[in-house]
């Protein structure tokens, strides 16, 4: 997935790891990515548009800092369920990325 500037403020062309997730009409989903060795970011993308060459996210998070948490948060503002992406991805294509833990919440 290539993402422009938008979402994180940087370009991140790492390798991708894509996760999916329905959020439920109302709910909050949050996400946190604790990297180990690495800088990692993360992100929320709308499936429909990952075939964009420069796709823009829901949300995203990039501090620049090898191995602190990364967190973003989508609340579905619809009466329905919303299947979105969470993507987690390294900053650089010469870096791909590492070991780390997803951690997903959902709240009213």
């Amino acid at each position: 997935v290539t993402t422009d500037t938008s979402c994180t403020n940087f370009s991140n062309s790492g390798v991708d790891r894509i996760f999916s997730f329905s959020v439920p009409a109302g709910k909050t989903l949050t996400a946190v990515v604790f990297p180990q060795g690495w800088d990692a970011a993360i992100y929320v993308l709308d499936p429909a548009q990952c075939g964009a060459p420069s796709t823009t996210c829901l949300s995203g998070s990039d501090r620049g800092t090898s191995d602190a948490p990364e967190t973003v948060s989508f609340f579905n503002n619809t009466t329905v369920d919303r299947n979105v992406y969470i993507v987690i991805d390294a900053f650089s294509s010469s870096v791909s990325g590492g070991t780390f833990n997803l951690l997903t919440n959902l709240t009213p």
